[in-house]
């Protein structure tokens, strides 16, 4: 395939200045393809990326086709975690591309350097949902990447957000399917019937750098050695078999909030509960401030005479009318006000059994001495990972099996009961305490 044109054609005047020739600065960057050149420029005083094919294959039709595919995808996306890409051409040296520069390194480098897995589980948590949020891009304009790896995840200095490249093995609805990807992280249809990649190759090839961010290699086998929650999500996203794997990336990320949705419902209740009790007793505090009202038929009597005497107008009979019609209003008012803060009082006088209260108690002070037990037990196994990242590991195998033997013992009770919410909030305040003491025995880990 040739090129018969000096720039993209694509872009404004002012985009078409965007060109190698501009650069006042060109620095060749560390990190590499064996197909390609990655540079660093500076033009106009803001720093941007130029892309070449290497010298090796300047001239072959494949590379030319795929720095033109990568270009003719990537310009018209517009999404915070895919590289914006701005010009192409050619020139003396060949054809190239120019797009944002990102600071950053790769996720291949992060993993370099962590060689037995990422030990913070929330940067890894992030990097996911923000690949799925790109992911999820793509695919709603029927593009699919086919190539994602961490050679190819940038993560930026500042935040530590997510950035995908390269799209120049990308497949979508107006490029010819062909065999494409890195074999290491492909999924099987990729390679056996191209034509057949689709959105779920893409969240294959995530499973598999999820797995090495935990273990620091992209081997299938490690899905049993992830936090039991990513377990079960990542081993539906690498089913070999294509339709058992998740359909698209919103049941993906559907699975991964499915964990703490019984939790999160706990505490709004609880919040919904505590605030509406604040509320009735403002309420009342409220009403007593503003109105006094008469509780006895004497006092009645004698507010509605001193109301009468000091009444000069004519129509003494509907004032004293209105009067007993007020003060039967009055009445009403505090005997449905009394109904609700008997209510009240009720539900916070609550009984709950004995057993319920002990058992509940147990689970939440025994998640410590669970996780000390597993830790013993890994101990006695030869692994060369990180032991703090292990240990980490355990504690949400803990905390997901407690949490699951809750729901269990409190299955006799309907969601949102009384006592539901009371045994639920016991458990917490039992579990925090033994969450903290694993966090310290965590942290002193050198």
């Amino acid at each position: 395939m040739s090129f018969l044109y000096e720039n993209s054609g694509f872009e404004t005047n002012e985009a078409n200045l965007v060109t190698p020739s501009s650069a006042s600065v060109t620095e060749l960057l560390p990190f590499q393809s064996k197909s390609s050149l990655v540079y660093k420029i500076r033009i106009n005083d803001k720093w941007l990326l130029l892309k070449r094919i290497h010298p090796d294959f300047r001239e072959h039709p494949i590379y030319q086709a795929a720095l033109e595919k990568e270009f003719d995808i990537g310009f018209n996306l517009e999404h915070p975690h895919i590289v914006k890409y701005l010009n192409k051409g050619k020139d003396t040296d060949g054809l190239y591309l120019i797009s944002e520069y990102v600071d950053g390194f790769s996720l291949r480098y992060i993993l370099d350097q962590n060689p037995h897995g990422i030990s913070d589980i929330k940067l890894i948590k992030k990097i996911c949902s923000q690949i799925l949020d790109a992911l999820g891009y793509l695919h709603k304009h029927q593009i699919y990447h086919l190539d994602l790896k961490p050679e190819n995840i940038i993560i930026t200095h500042k935040g530590n957000n997510v950035k995908i490249i390269d799209f120049g093995l990308s497949g979508c609805d107006y490029y010819v399917a062909q065999p494409a990807g890195t074999k290491k992280y492909c999924a099987p249809e990729q390679l056996k019937n191209p034509e057949s990649s689709d959105a779920r190759s893409d969240l294959y090839s995530l499973g598999l750098i999820i797995i090495e961010m935990f273990t620091g290699n992209a081997d299938l086998s490690g899905v049993k050695n992830l936090p039991s929650h990513y377990k079960r999500v990542v081993s539906k996203c690498i089913d070999p078999i294509q339709e058992k794997r998740y359909q698209n990336t919103e049941d993906v990320k559907i699975a991964f909030q499915r964990k703490n949705r019984i939790t999160k419902w706990l505490v709004a209740a609880i919040l919904v509960f505590i605030a509406t009790g604040f509320y009735i007793i403002q309420y009342l505090h409220h009403e007593k401030t503003i109105i006094k009202i008469p509780t006895t038929e004497h006092e009645q009597v004698t507010d509605l005479n001193k109301s009468l005497i000091n009444d000069n107008s004519s129509n003494n009979k509907t004032k004293k009318s209105d009067n007993i019609s007020y003060s039967a209003l009055l009445m009403d008012s505090k005997n449905q006000l009394d109904s609700i803060k008997q209510k009240h009082n009720a539900m916070l006088s609550a009984s709950i059994l004995v057993s319920d209260s002990v058992k509940i108690c147990e689970l939440g002070k025994n998640l410590h001495s669970a996780f000390l037990n597993k830790v013993n037990e890994h101990e006695k196994e030869h692994t060369t990972r990180s032991r703090k990242l292990v240990l980490i590991e355990i504690k949400e195998e803990c905390i997901d099996a407690y949490n699951d033997s809750l729901n269990n013992y409190l299955s006799k009770y309907e969601i949102g009961s009384i006592p539901y919410i009371k045994l639920s909030d016991l458990y917490h305040k039992h579990a925090d305490v033994s969450e903290n003491r694993i966090d310290n025995y965590i942290s002193h880990l050198k």
